[in-house]
């Protein structure tokens, strides 16, 4: 009988290791769920503070990973009628000391939410949902993401509808150094459709992407923790404590570059009776700031609408003198060289730990950091470009670029270039004489233009009028080469 014992030993053995395994596994799961629950505490805020609440976190071994339930949520719940989302579930599992791997991140797939009185509800609903990521506790956010939802509509009693066909997001971080990260993202809308009794709007795609350099998550963690002690001081409107004005004040800026494009593709708007009232075929907003954690840095951004039209404007007889003004396209751009940087920090951290329930102590302080910007501007030699303004319409034409440097020793604190070239001139000066009920003090500095103007045609044969505006040391303003004054009555 020598193999029953062989066999009663090696049963022995199993059943030990298995209660091992069990038990270091629920070791493994109650820490995860310290660690979750102090990540969650800070991402979901804390006492008055807390925009995400929940009654409870499970987390037990599932597979080779563990499942985690978030039971009873609640946003906003410090207010009584806070929307209850109900129970979310994950699994995760751990990646190294730091990091955690998140995947079926699964929400409630229909969520109620109560309006102001009298207003009744809405009603969130998800077609399909998907999310998976990486998650830092040091950090008490995702370093990875990867989510994607189908079919997503908002829906209230009082008529409104909101609906998205698509919703992707993705975000990647690779750590260059300790705590400092570069991280790119991607966000995408799909169909977007909004339905209001008032009538409707539809967006076919919203496509935007940022790109960070040289993100520093350590510092920006600990500027998490200050910024939600000023904010709590400022709910129970106390004084901030100075022990977090100065650690606010010796913060650095949290990265180097940044670099955003958005762009929105056919948006259309349409009246009750299912007409066009507004359209724009392409939307593109760029933008970025370069250099920020340097004594100077450039920031820039870009703004171009394109297509436009509104048929059922134009078509109103009280806009037949304004049609001709609405514009096919319009744009914008604006480029700041030698921004100083750590002024401009300084002075954001100064508002930020103001005392914000006294409304003088907060305007005081606006207007010293407004000086503050304004001297170190001058000092720095910043410098406005605008590149590329354009605005084309039936009436006018018009481009204007250009530059505005700060100078201390400047009479106006600035010296600047501009050159404006416009179509439409007589057009404009006719509707302010129409305006002004031919008082001669509203159009007296359109007829001094006028008369300044260097009038050629364009291509077409329209006339075009072209300025070149200067702002000189002095304060003089000159309009190709002649003083300019809008103060004054143009000659006789």
């Amino acid at each position: 009988m020598r193999w029953i014992r062989y066999a009663a030993v090696l049963s022995l053995l199993v059943l030990v290791a298995g209660c091992g395994d069990s038990k270091d596994r629920a070791a493994e799961a109650e820490k995860i769920k310290q660690d979750l629950t102090a990540g969650f505490d800070v991402m979901f805020g804390k006492d008055k503070l807390k925009i995400v609440g929940y009654d409870k976190l499970e987390v037990v071994p599932d597979g080779d990973s563990y499942k985690a339930t978030l039971s009873g949520i609640r946003i906003m719940p410090n207010e009584p009628d806070g929307p209850k989302v109900g129970d979310v579930t994950f699994n995760v599992e751990p990646k190294d000391a730091d990091k955690y791997a998140i995947s079926n991140l699964m929400l409630p797939s229909g969520v109620d939410i109560a309006l102001a009185e009298g207003e009744g509800k809405a009603r969130l609903e998800f077609g399909s949902q998907q999310f998976s990521g990486v998650w830092s506790k040091t950090y008490a956010g995702f370093l990875d993401s990867d989510a994607a939802y189908k079919n997503v509509t908002l829906t209230s009693d009082q008529g409104v509808k909101f609906a998205i066909g698509e919703a992707t997001l993705k975000q990647t971080s690779s750590e260059k150094s300790a705590g400092i990260y570069d991280q790119t993202g991607n966000f995408a809308l799909k169909d977007v459709k909004v339905e209001t009794p008032e009538g409707s709007a539809t967006i076919a795609t919203i496509n935007s992407s940022g790109d960070a350099k040289g993100a520093n998550l350590a510092d920006l963690a600990k500027f998490r923790d200050q910024f939600n002690a000023v904010m709590a001081a400022s709910v129970e409107e106390k004084p901030v404590d100075p022990a977090v004005v100065e650690a606010l004040k010796k913060m650095k800026a949290f990265f180097k570059d940044y670099v955003s494009k958005t762009e929105m593709n056919s948006i259309v708007f349409k009246d009750t009776s299912g007409q066009e009232a507004f359209k724009m075929d392409k939307v593109t907003i760029d933008g970025g700031w370069i250099g920020f954690d340097q004594p100077k840095s450039k920031f820039d951004i870009d703004m171009r609408f394109v297509g436009i039209s509104a048929p059922s404007a134009a078509a109103m007889p009280e806009m037949a003198m304004f049609g001709q003004f609405i514009p096919s396209k319009f744009g914008v751009g604006v480029t700041i060289e030698d921004v100083p940087s750590a002024e401009l920090w300084s002075a954001f951290l100064t508002m930020l730990t103001t005392q914000q329930g006294d409304p003088m102590v907060m305007e005081q302080a606006a207007g010293e950091a407004g000086t503050q910007i304004v001297q170190a501007a001058q000092t720095a030699g910043s410098t406005i470009k605008l590149n590329g303004w354009e605005y084309d319409s039936q009436g006018i034409k018009l481009n204007l670029g250009g530059s505005v440097k700060a100078d201390a020793s400047a009479m106006m604190g600035a010296i600047a270039s501009l050159k404006l070239d416009l179509v439409g001139f007589d057009t404009i000066l006719g509707l302010a004489q129409m305006l002004g009920g031919g008082d001669p003090s509203t159009t007296a500095p359109l007829e001094m233009l006028k008369q300044l103007s260097n009038r050629t045609t364009n291509a077409e044969g329209q006339p075009l009028d072209s300025f070149a505006i200067e702002l000189a040391n002095t304060g003089d303003v000159t309009v190709n080469g002649k003083p300019y004054n809008p103060m004054a009555m143009p000659a006789e």
